[in-house]
């Protein structure tokens, strides 16, 4: 067994040279044992080899004592809503490319368990090897979860006009979902790679990647809809083109989301990398923003601590109290239909007021990652510095965001300006420091 398999967030590595059958299996005892739980639901993602991954997670399961649930094919966000009354793990690997696979594991109450929570232990349970069989074992039973999810996903769907939209399904389990979704709905649908195929032979599963929304912006100016959505593998991340097919900016539309909250003083969760105007505009609805480190178990885990109404980042993951508070790119779906029907705006114009600051991001290749962004730090002192997620510094009309990635050797970089210009001018300043760091290191 690799170590690098046991990420920040979740289990993810190569299909089958990392993650396999036999890992599968030895995963299913060590969560049982690591929970002391007596039942696991287990549901599965369309990648080329999720079923196999399943049988032998389940035979684990249940050769350690534990009955195992099977719902068999579905998402991510069917899988939380479904560990609301139990323990749960999903086969996936999300977003990533279609050689991967791996496993979200959710303890009853829709816990994600990352690093901080429990995936380590659960790594010491299988290294040590004391993974011995009860006398009984447990059994498999059948669930499927698929009407009672789509009855919860449009209770946030409210008085939706007849509204065109274009979805990339990404060749993923949106394919599966949003038909059961969209037949209680007025909207016409124009279906993109719909087809389930674990292969993604279309586009990369991860629709912020390059060129991935390419083929929704066209269909959405070809056919006139009102706007595009397109959904990663496993459907927890969202990423939306407006009318025009321009994307928006997914922290952009946590602030979006934001003016959906009718209540005052919410607690509203956002990350390190999210532009200003999103604590801004929380501020301005007179609700509460508390900032998070990156990684959609960090930002449950506030959810859940805080008790907020909302959150998101900037990977296009939306979280919400009502949802238990899971995410799920359903739900955040159904927000923008009900907004739009209910305001009779178009998307370009409910985002247009929040593109005050220019902003980009780039990554860089680094193995010394925290000598760097220590070296950084030193160096941009003079500004405004916060910690809780790599580095943030901020200066009167520029503030920047360098943090190591949790799973790759690499620093990301977030940088914003209060223009364009002078966005430029110290993107320029601080890559070509970056750069200098790693050829000496």
């Amino acid at each position: 067994m690799k170590e690098e398999i046991f990420r920040a967030y979740d289990i993810r590595g190569d299909y089958p040279s990392q993650i396999n059958e036999d890992f599968a299996y030895k995963l299913g005892k060590a969560v049982v044992l690591f929970l002391k739980t007596k039942k696991i639901i287990v549901g599965r993602d369309c990648r080329e080899g999720s079923k196999e991954l399943a049988q032998a997670l389940i035979n684990g399961i249940i050769n350690v004592g534990a009955d195992a649930i099977d719902m068999g094919l579905c998402s991510t966000p069917m899988v939380s809503f479904s560990s609301k009354n139990a323990d749960s793990i999903m086969i996936t690997a999300s977003h990533l490319s279609a050689q991967k696979n791996g496993f979200k594991i959710f303890k009853k109450g829709v816990t994600p368990i990352g690093e901080n929570n429990g995936l380590q232990q659960i790594k010491r349970i299988i290294q040590g090897n004391k993974l011995s069989e009860p006398n009984k074992k447990g059994e498999i039973k059948q669930s499927n979860v698929i009407d009672d999810y789509s009855k919860h996903v449009l209770k946030f769907a409210k008085k939706i006009k007849p509204i065109k939209i274009a979805v990339d399904a990404g060749n993923g389990m949106a394919g599966y979902v949003l038909p059961h979704i969209f037949n209680k709905l007025p909207c016409e649908v124009i279906k993109i790679y719909f087809e389930l195929d674990g292969r993604f032979p279309n586009r990369n599963p991860n629709p912020q990647e390059k060129n991935a929304l390419a083929r929704l912006s066209e269909t959405v100016k070809a056919q006139n809809a009102n706007f595009g959505a397109a959904y990663d593998a496993d459907c927890d991340r969202i990423v939306f083109v407006d009318e025009r097919g321009e994307m928006v900016q997914p922290d952009l539309l946590l602030a979006v989301l934001a003016q959906t909250i009718t209540s005052k003083k919410e607690k509203i969760i956002y990350e390190s990398t999210c532009s200003k105007i999103v604590p801004e505009k929380i501020k301005e609805m007179n609700n509460v923003p508390m900032l998070s480190k990156v990684g959609h178990t960090f930002i449950q885990q506030a959810m859940q601590k805080n008790k907020a109404i909302l959150g998101g980042e900037r990977s296009g993951h939306y979280f919400f109290k009502q949802n238990y508070f899971a995410d799920s790119g359903d739900i955040a779906l159904m927000l923008i239909l009900t907004l739009l029907s209910t305001t009779g705006k178009k998307l370009s114009e409910l985002v247009a007021p929040l593109k005050k600051y220019s902003n980009t991001q780039e990554v860089f290749i680094a193995e010394n990652k925290q000598t760097i962004i220590e070296k950084i730090k030193k160096e941009f002192s003079k500004g405004k510095i916060t910690t809780i997620d790599g580095i943030t510094i901020e200066f009167t009309d520029w503030w920047f965001n360098l943090r190591a990635s949790n799973t790759e050797p690499e620093v990301k970089l977030t940088i914003e300006a209060k223009t364009k210009l002078r966005l430029e001018e110290k993107m320029k300043e601080v890559r070509i420091l970056i750069n200098q760091l790693i050829q000496q290191d």
